[in-house]
């Protein structure tokens, strides 16, 4: 499948540069090499993209 834009890392730049194309509908998939990200770095990541889109 193809995608407009490709997020390498759902760390703490890529979830966030992640919330650009998703404010703007653009088509986006984030790919991230480690399965389990432990869970103090998931819940800051993603309460600031949820934030970032609630503003859109």
């Amino acid at each position: 499948m193809a995608h407009e834009y490709l997020i390498i890392g759902a760390g703490p730049a890529g979830l966030p540069l992640a919330a650009l194309p998703a404010r703007g509908g653009r088509d986006h998939a984030v790919l991230e090499k480690h399965r389990d990200l432990p869970e103090a770095h998931q819940q800051p990541l993603v309460a600031f993209v949820e934030e970032c889109l609630a503003g859109a």
